[in-house]
């Protein structure tokens, strides 16, 4: 059954891709005006991912300049990130191109956020009329929070381009589902989840193809599709993932529980808080719109479902995404504040194009443009809101970490490579590329002196900042590390 957009798709391709940039430029500049002054990397996830991409660029190897201090307990000096390192390495090439400064860090989500667009518009094609399409993938340029983590070197946009990309290849897989596009589907996943895990929750969408295949096909294709994802996991993956430092996941802090019975309910506790949260959002703007997000995505499943053909197909596809992505990360994760956002964006492509489904199958012209009118404005005012207050927390971030960086240089005063042990050192540790910043400096300070001792430093010696606002900062700034 062919789901094309007709004959003339192709003739109509080029403006709404050239339409579409335009847009995604558009938004892009504005949201990079609005942004509390020049490029400078604020949060403490982007500042680490930067880092690792900075020392790959400088032929350092995959090695991060933040540590938990457990980590280095455990397993000494030099570790790779806690996250995966997809992401960093995508940083790293922009780094290589233009050199190891801020300004290059958001090169690559910039990118990203902009393809994900044009990918989204060439799968939504597959479900809704050309027109709608193009809305539909311009929509995404106005998701709330996205333009503006396109605007930093945080992974929200290439995870969103990953989604985007898994569903245009999705629908070329159903269209004609032959060993190579089973095979790129495949690896997809695999790519998806070296930038982060939860992207193989789209395994399950991706196993209906074989369900909507006839039982003779189902095992070959099977092959087609599991062995590459197979193969990447096992060379790729899994490698990279033991070579990452080893920090306290919320899964181990759940598993670690003395007893079965106890760690049973400690996830039931979880999952139940993050019910609660999510039914209840409360003054958390981001918990409110992943709540948004979820419904949005359910219901307008739901309702497809009664359609047939490509529309059902994308409603299927949505329901399976949504399972196989909340309820596990509901058990294991935190789903409230921006970590639940960040961790469901990549269900925003899908759920768009279900929602621009439903709206292009009313068929009174002037309420089908009414209700994408309303759409619009709704998920503009959305955005508004929510970018204002995620601006206002990196300028917080930002201000915050330039005035301990200072606090710290000024007390430290080291000027060859050395570790520091300080809570949460994010800005030091990125305006001082020959530093390893251990960030958990609650512990004991005998335990600390063994930690930085561990990470490479011969000596070291106790160091008080005190801040602008009268905390202070107490470091451990240690002595020159050889080899460095």
């Amino acid at each position: 059954m062919s789901t094309t957009a007709g004959p003339n798709a192709k003739a109509r391709s080029r403006p709404g891709g050239a339409a579409l940039l335009g847009l995604g430029l558009a938004v892009m500049a504005l949201s990079l005006y609005l942004w509390p002054g020049p490029p400078k990397l604020a949060w403490s996830d982007e500042i680490v991912y930067a880092a690792m991409a900075r020392n790959i660029a400088a032929g350092r190897g995959a090695t991060s300049s933040f540590y938990d201090a457990r980590s280095i307990a455990e397993r000494g000096w030099p570790l790779g990130d806690v996250h995966m390192p997809g992401h960093a390495l995508l940083l790293s090439a922009a780094f290589a191109a233009l050199g190891p400064r801020e300004a290059a860090a958001p090169l690559v989500p910039a990118l990203a956020f902009l393809a994900a667009g044009v990918a989204l518009w060439r799968a939504a094609r597959r479900v809704v009329s050309p027109t709608a399409a193009v809305v539909c993938a311009g929509s995404l340029y106005l998701f709330p929070s996205l333009a503006r983590y396109a605007g930093t070197a945080m992974a929200e946009t290439p995870v969103v381009l990953l989604a985007c990309l898994h569903l245009v290849s999705w629908w070329r897989a159903q269209e004609r589902p032959t060993a190579r596009r089973l095979a790129v589907l495949g690896l997809l996943l695999g790519l998806g989840a070296t930038v982060r895990e939860t992207f193989l929750a789209l395994l399950v969408p991706s196993l209906l193809l074989l369900w909507l295949l006839p039982r003779g096909r189902r095992l070959r294709a099977a092959a087609s599709l599991l062995a590459p994802l197979a193969a990447y996991l096992v060379l790729v993956f899994l490698p990279l993932s033991r070579a990452r430092a080893p920090y306290p996941f919320y899964l181990e802090d759940l598993l670690a529980r003395p007893t079965a019975a106890s760690v049973v309910r400690a996830f039931a506790d979880n999952a139940l808080a993050n019910l609660r949260s999510l039914a209840w959002p409360g003054p958390e703007e981001a918990t409110g719109l992943t709540t948004l997000l979820v419904v949005v995505a359910t219901v307008s499943a739901l309702v497809l479902l009664r359609r047939r053909g490509p529309r059902q197909l994308a409603a299927t596809y949505l329901l399976l995404a949504v399972a196989s992505t909340v309820l596990p990360l509901a058990v294991t994760y935190k789903l409230w504040g921006w970590t639940g956002l960040r961790s469901l964006l990549l269900l925003a492509p899908a759920t768009l194009v279900c929602v621009a489904a439903l709206l292009d199958a009313v068929r009174s012209a002037r309420l089908r443009r009414g209700g994408t009118v309303v759409a619009l404005v709704a998920l503009l005012a959305v955005s508004a809101f929510l970018d204002r207050r995620l601006v206002a927390d990196r300028l917080q971030e930002l201000e915050a970490g330039e005035e301990q960086a200072r606090a710290i240089e000024a007390a430290l005063a080291c000027p060859a490579a050395h570790v520091l042990v300080a809570e949460e050192a994010f800005r030091y540790g990125w305006r001082r590329p020959d530093a390893v910043v251990v960030w958990q400096g609650r512990l004991p300070e005998a335990t600390l002196l063994g930690v930085a001792a561990r990470a490479g430093a011969p000596s070291a010696t106790v160091v008080e900042a005190q801040l602008a606002n009268g905390d202070q900062v107490t470091a451990i700034g240690c002595q020159p590390m050889p080899g460095r």
